[in-house]
């Protein structure tokens, strides 16, 4: 269960940087004021719309003529990625600690000195 819990969160990071790089795209996209019937561009915005459209009925009030659904967006996906990755990581490298599964995090055994590994990956990784 643990490789599954460790897989996953390596999954769901992917996820999160693929939709930081779309947003950052679609606002390109809207600067440049590319063709809309391009597409890409219509890929683009398949994907941002509908994650835009529930956050843009408390933003667009505030704002004006500024859509910050983008930024606001990025900031939830920072956030969740600096939450919630790190804690699924620990939790599987915390099942595989106690379950005495050997294999946690890179091929790392369950002995509890392995914690040093799992924090300089989570170090380097996240």
């Amino acid at each position: 269960m643990s490789h599954f819990i460790n897989s996953f969160a390596h999954v769901l990071d992917l996820l999160f940087n693929f939709i930081q790089l779309v947003v950052i795209a679609s606002v390109v996209v809207s600067w440049v004021n590319a063709d809309p019937y391009n597409p890409i561009v219509r890929m683009i915005n398949g994907i941002t719309e509908p994650i835009y459209r529930p956050i843009r009925k408390y933003t667009g009030r505030i704002t004006g003529s500024i859509d910050l659904s983008p930024f606001v967006v990025i900031l939830i996906v920072v956030f969740l990625q600096r939450g919630l990755i790190p804690l699924l990581v620990e939790l599987s490298k915390d099942m595989a600690t106690t379950s005495g599964v050997s294999g946690g995090i890179g091929g790392m055994t369950g002995d509890p000195t392995d914690g040093q590994a799992a924090d300089q990956l989570n170090r380097d990784v996240y």
